[in-house]
């Protein structure tokens, strides 16, 4: 009978040491928890910080693309001028890159006629100054 009672204070001893063991393991996990749920606290009034400021950013953002949206509008009949300041330079380009054809074109047809004038014109010239000799000759 008294291994009965060694084995029953045996399996007390060891049930007592399992639940002191269990105790600690249990108090361990508690401050874990703790310990967890301070963090993910602390996570949370970062995550809630973060969040004011991306509102603020995407608010600001918001703003500037209004801001650019209204200037570019604002701008719009610049461009109009300018698209249309190029066309008229494209066609002035196009009418003074017509005129050299047109003036060989216009001095072809009319040479006949220029060389004449300019032979009419050197006869009236020598005329003249035979006219002006014999006319300082006589005074």
């Amino acid at each position: 009978m008294i291994y009965l009672y060694i084995g029953i204070l045996i399996v007390s001893i060891s049930f007592a040491l399992l639940s002191i063991y269990i105790a600690k393991l249990l108090s361990s996990v508690s401050r874990s928890m703790n310990d967890l749920g301070n963090t993910l606290s602390e996570v949370e009034q970062q995550l809630h910080g973060i969040t004011q400021e991306t509102e603020e950013i995407v608010q600001e953002t918001h703003l500037i693309v209004d801001d650019v949206k209204e200037k570019t509008d604002a701008l719009q009949p610049v461009f109009h001028s300018l698209h249309g300041l190029g066309s008229s330079l494209i066609q002035l380009n196009r009418s003074i890159d017509g005129v050299p054809s047109t003036l060989r074109t216009y001095t072809a047809d009319h040479s006949v006629k220029m060389t004449e004038a300019y032979h009419w014109g050197t006869t009236a010239l020598s005329l003249y100054q035979k006219w002006k000799m014999t006319k300082q000759e006589t005074h």
